[in-house]
C-alpha cells in the first residue's frame, strides 16, 4: 500500500510539476509571466536612461570643447538609445494591458500592477520610481544643455546685431549714397 502513494504522488508530482496555486481576486497565473517581462523591461529602461544620461554629458562637453564630429556622433548615439528606449516602453505597455485586459479607461502604471501580489507590486513600484529618477536627472542635463545653447545663441545675435548696428551707415555706393552693411558676408577669426 505504501508503494503506490509513493507511486502516485511521484506521478502527480513529475506530470504537474506546477499545480494551480489559490491568487487575489483578479489575478491570473499568466500575470506571473507579465510581472516577470515588465520587471525585465523596466531594469533595461533603467538602463537605457542611464546611458542617455552618459551619452548627454559628453554631448554637452563636446559643445564646451566645440568638438563638432564628437557632437554628432553623440546625438546619434542618443538618438538610438532615445528609439530602443521608445520600443522598450511599448513592449511595457502591452505587458500593462495583459494584466487587465478589459480596463476601457486610461490607467497609471499603479492601476495597471494593483493586481500583482504585494511582493511583486512593491519590486515593479521601486523599479518605475528608479526609472522616474532616472528620467528626471537626463531632464535636467537636457534643459541645461539647451539653457546654455540658448544663452550662447542669444550672445552671438546680440554681438552680431551690435557689430551690424555700428557699420550701419559706414558703406557707401560708387555714387557716395550710404548702404546698410552685408553683414552676412562678416568672418569672425577669433573663438569667442
Amino acid at each position: 500500500m505504501p508503494e503506490t502513494m509513493f507511486f502516485k504522488s511521484f506521478f502527480l508530482l513529475n506530470l504537474f510539476p506546477y499545480m494551480p496555486k489559490i491568487y487575489p481576486k483578479g489575478y491570473r497565473m499568466d500575470n506571473v509571466f507579465a510581472a516577470k517581462k515588465i520587471e525585465e523591461i523596466l531594469q533595461e529602461q533603467i538602463n537605457v536612461m542611464k546611458l542617455v544620461y552618459e551619452y548627454q554629458k559628453a554631448l554637452s562637453s563636446c559643445v564646451l570643447d566645440r568638438s563638432w564630429d564628437g557632437v554628432e556622433q553623440y546625438v546619434l548615439k542618443t538618438t538610438e538609445a532615445s528609439q530602443r528606449f521608445l520600443q522598450l516602453d511599448k513592449q511595457c505597455f502591452l505587458f500593462l494591458e495583459h494584466l487587465q485586459p478589459s480596463s476601457d479607461t486610461v490607467c497609471s502604471f499603479y492601476d495597471y500592477i494593483s493586481v500583482l501580489p504585494e511582493d511583486q507590486r512593491k519590486n515593479l513600484e521601486y523599479l518605475y520610481r528608479t526609472l522616474q529618477h532616472e528620467m528626471c536627472i537626463s531632464k535636467i542635463e537636457n534643459d541645461s544643455l539647451s539653457a546654455y545653447l540658448g544663452h550662447a545663441c542669444s550672445l552671438i545675435n546680440g554681438m552680431m546685431q551690435a557689430v551690424e548696428h555700428e557699420y550701419k551707415s559706414s558703406f557707401y555706393t560708387r555714387s557716395g549714397i550710404p548702404s546698410s552693411a552685408n553683414v552676412s558676408s562678416l568672418v569672425v577669426d577669433a573663438v569667442l
